[in-house]
């Protein structure tokens, strides 16, 4: 999750700060585009900074709902799933989260272009949430026991 926000962050500063310097200069420029690529370190380094800040928010937005589970005594499972609920909103309305929301909105329109590919992207985000609210609340818990061979067999 940390490293698709800071993708995000990074990739709405680089956008941001390149069509600012185009509209300074009243036009496209040759050196923009190699302007921003040279820039683009130092454009992460912005991003990881509020990247960093709306995870601290986000994390304890969800360790709060987590501890409400605790203290009703629910099972893991649900706590987990509370968690998950308290993370994704403090996430998405953190601080400084409006870049993580203005790119998310600019890939869903893209993807979106045309009818069925927006009705895809809804119906592979909900078939994806609910296999993993299946697997979360499936019953059968997380497997803890550590592995007997070796990972790449």
């Amino acid at each position: 999750v940390a490293f698709v926000v800071l993708l995000l962050r990074t990739a709405s500063v680089t956008r941001q700060r390149h069509e600012r310097r185009r509209l300074l200069r009243g036009r496209p420029r040759w050196y923009d585009v190699p302007t921003t690529t040279l820039s683009t370190p130092g454009y992460l380094v912005l991003g990881l900074l509020g990247t960093v800040a709306d995870l601290v928010l986000a994390g304890l937005v969800g360790l709060a709902a987590f501890s409400v589970g605790y203290l009703a005594q629910q099972p893991i499972e649900v706590r987990l799933l509370m968690a998950g609920v308290g993370f994704v909103p403090g996430l998405w309305w953190g601080p400084g989260s409006s870049r993580l929301r203005e790119t998310t909105r600019r890939l869903a329109t893209r993807a979106a272009a045309t009818e069925f590919g927006g009705w895809f992207v809804v119906a592979m985000s909900f078939l994806g949430a609910a296999v993993l609210l299946g697997l979360l609340l499936g019953g059968s818990g997380a497997n803890w026991a550590p592995a007997t061979g070796a990972p790449w067999r």
